[in-house]
């Protein structure tokens, strides 16, 4: 099976690619990520990509990244600062592994305190979730963690709306 790998351009996630399409375009400081990498690095570092840039030259900005000047830095949820602004594309929550968050506390949450049947939808699509990613279905994975946190906001407003009006007719039929 070929791997196939993630790509950032213009402060957006692209792809699935394969690696002759990723060939095509890529630079040394093109930000990578596939399957098995716990980590967006720039091309030059991912090994199997190393190789195959050496008749590619870098751009100007891989130097100022060395000494610093563009503030680059890395944290578990793949946010990029520098003067290139790097930000993952959807802005997905991922933990310090890659994998999207599952919502799984948030579900049980809802579940418990608010408002059951969309609690226990969305403890299913957090088990979805899951089930993607070990699949290797990054981008199910994404839409479904995405679909999951989007049902859990909406759980949570319908459950508190539901809990104010209750109490208040409770109040109005005790005034009579």
């Amino acid at each position: 099976m070929k791997s196939t790998y993630y790509y950032i351009e213009n402060g957006e996630q692209k792809g699935p690619v394969t690696l002759e399409e990723l060939m095509g375009f890529m630079k040394h400081d093109t930000m990578i990520w596939r399957p098995g990498m716990s980590d967006w690095k720039p091309a030059s570092e991912v090994e199997e990509l190393a190789s195959q840039l050496g008749s590619i030259q870098p751009p100007e900005v891989a130097t100022a990244y060395n000494q610093g000047n563009n503030n680059y830095q890395s944290n578990a949820n793949y946010n990029y600062n520098n003067t290139n602004n790097y930000n993952n594309a959807n802005n997905y929550n991922y933990n310090n592994n890659g994998k999207p968050n599952n919502y799984l506390v948030w579900a049980i949450l809802v579940t418990m305190l608010c408002c059951m049947p969309f609690g226990v939808v969305g403890l299913l699509k957090s088990l979805k979730v899951d089930r993607l990613w070990k699949e290797g279905d990054v981008a199910g994975a994404q839409r479904e963690s995405e679909s999951c946190k989007n049902f859990l906001i909406w759980g949570s407003i319908i459950g508190f709306i539901v809990d104010v009006l209750y109490f208040v007719l409770n109040i109005v039929s005790n005034l009579r």
